[in-house]
């Protein structure tokens, strides 16, 4: 994760609030500005960033939902998702990726990693490593696309977007962004300065409980589909309506509640899984090249806990 045009004002008038602490957090990982006054501070980062997922996950199920109506190809349809997330959210994440591949796939003493680092541009690990990342990624979202809906024939795209296997896939970015919170609360900064030393005070506790909020709010969307869905509101239906017309209705097809439940508590620990595994490779990466983290370690985090809980729930797909 890299921001070179923040600038921080270490003298406020008035502390920080939670809004505030979450708007800081947002506009560190969001490329579109943000329309409303507030006073960053990224005191809390470890807390906020997994909620900020949720956001991004909105905008790559709409971005997959409008390619699907447009081009009626989930390929596609997935291309379409990628390209308008990475606009929008993955860009600094990516150059994060990029510049840790130059930085530590070559036999370079400690100096110049830090030398590469910040240089803007990109070496030949980094294109290597972009383009394998970007064709893995592309993949494994068309394959797991294809084995969710192997009768999508240009269906409605709706169908799609209102489906429970749907919504297990866009956990993905909650699996990066926890790993990316999770950096700055097992390790230390390489340096006083930087991106990467404003989030030096976080904690473990305060990440896990931003990772189980966050999966609340994931939780709270279908939990709405379930209510307001269907033609009319469960909550005047009739209640001898048949169960299994209703989850149709709902979109749920084919769903049960428990069994839609236990696929989520999967996907947590699934999410939970991909973000600590990716914080301790790409933490201890850093340790040991460079004694600490910086911003960039935090956007090798994103992008491999992304991959890493794709890549793992396609497999789980192929074999369950």
């Amino acid at each position: 994760m890299k921001k070179k045009n923040i600038n921080v004002q270490p003298g406020t008038e008035s502390p920080p609030s939670a809004v505030d602490r979450f708007l800081s957090s947002l506009s560190l990982v969001c490329r579109l500005p943000l329309p409303f006054p507030f006073t960053f501070s990224a005191a809390r980062l470890d807390f906020y960033l997994p909620i900020t997922a949720l956001f991004q996950s909105m905008l790559f199920g709409l971005g997959f939902t409008a390619g699907a109506w447009l081009f009626r190809d989930l390929a596609l349809a997935a291309l379409t998702a990628l390209m308008l997330q990475y606009s929008a959210f993955n860009l600094f994440h990516f150059d994060g990726l990029l510049d840790t591949a130059d930085a530590f796939l070559g036999a370079f003493d400690r100096e110049k990693r830090f030398q590469i680092l910040k240089d803007p541009r990109i070496g030949v690990y980094g294109i290597f490593t972009a383009i394998s990342y970007l064709a893995l990624k592309f993949f494994i979202l068309s394959s797991i696309m294809s084995f969710l809906f192997p009768a999508f024939a240009g269906r409605a795209s709706h169908s799609i977007l209102l489906s429970p296997p749907f919504f297990l896939l866009l956990l993905f970015p909650l699996a990066g962004k926890t790993a990316g919170s999770l950096i700055p609360a097992i390790y230390r900064p390489a340096k006083q300065e930087g991106l990467g030393a404003l989030a030096a005070g976080s904690r473990l506790r305060f990440a896990m409980l931003g990772f189980l909020a966050a999966l609340a709010l994931y939780l709270a969307v279908p939990l709405l589909l379930f209510i307001f869905a269907s033609p009319e509101s469960p909550i005047r239906m009739n209640l001898f309506i048949p169960r299994d017309a209703f989850w149709q209705s709902a979109g749920f097809v084919g769903w049960e509640l428990i069994t839609f439940l236990q696929h989520c508590l999967f996907a947590a620990c699934l999410a939970c899984f991909s973000a600590l595994t990716s914080s301790l490779a790409i933490g201890g990466l850093y340790k040991k090249g460079l004694g600490g983290y910086t911003g960039d370690s935090l956007g090798a985090a994103i992008e491999l806990g992304e991959l890493l809980y794709l890549l793992t729930l396609f497999v789980w797909m192929q074999h369950s």
